[in-house]
């Protein structure tokens, strides 16, 4: 859904330049919604979405232990995740299959809640739009 969104402002802003504008305001938009993605920022508003495995429960458990003053309860941001593979790196990559695993799901661009897609295009457009 969030890459039809995201598909339809692309289309919709082909529709309104010549395509050699277009064409650079498309790249700038995706390279800069890549770099809000990447900022501790954004890593820090947007929560890990665990499903029903095993794994994603072992992971909880390592992160309340990592986090056990944890301020949002049982959820737990990208950038605690980040610090957790950190940790197994340092500490004998024990975990590093399913924090990969855990990773993959939640830093795709269909993992990022509406809202916070909808204010990460708004900046990418601030950016992009031409001048």
């Amino acid at each position: 859904m969030k890459n039809l969104i995201l598909y339809t402002f692309f289309y919709s802003s082909f529709l309104m330049s010549d395509v050699t504008t277009n064409t650079n305001i498309s790249e700038c938009m995706k390279s800069q919604i890549m770099n809000i993605l990447s900022l501790e920022e954004s890593k820090n508003e947007r929560f890990v979405s665990f499903n029903e495995s095993k794994d994603d429960e072992t992971i909880k458990v390592l992160l309340k232990e990592l986090f056990p003053n944890n301020s949002t309860g049982e959820s737990y941001t990208l950038q605690q995740l980040d610090k957790a593979w950190e940790w197994d790196r340092v500490n004998g990559m024990e975990f590093i299959y399913k924090l990969l695993d855990l990773m993959n799901r939640n830093y795709s661009i269909e993992s990022v809640e509406s809202h916070l897609i909808d204010r990460y295009i708004s900046s990418a457009q601030t950016i992009c739009s031409p001048k």
